[in-house]
């Protein structure tokens, strides 16, 4: 039976749906194929924090605050090109 860090996406969310339909937790740990520990951790996670991913914190390009404080940018994305006609026009 897989472990709860090594459970996909997928199945994480099957796990929750599951548990937010009514399915015991003896039931879900059947269909997902995972021990029963391994589902009240992921269902308990994400009632706690609203997520069940496994991403760890500060991995990977940071991020810019533009000046008006609303939109985050990822670093290294390519910039659009400024129009340069109208939307009508052919390329």
């Amino acid at each position: 039976m897989g472990k709860a860090a090594d459970l996909s996406e997928f199945d994480r969310g099957q796990i929750v749906m599951a548990r937010r339909l009514g399915t015991s937790i003896n039931e879900t740990a059947r269909l997902v194929g995972c021990s029963r520990s391994a589902i009240v951790s992921i269902h308990a996670k994400w009632i706690n924090d609203g997520d069940t991913s496994n991403r760890r914190q500060g991995v990977g390009l940071t991020r810019v605050i533009k000046e008006n404080g609303r939109q985050t940018v990822p670093l290294g994305k390519a910039k659009s090109a400024p129009d340069s006609g109208s939307a009508d026009s052919p390329i």
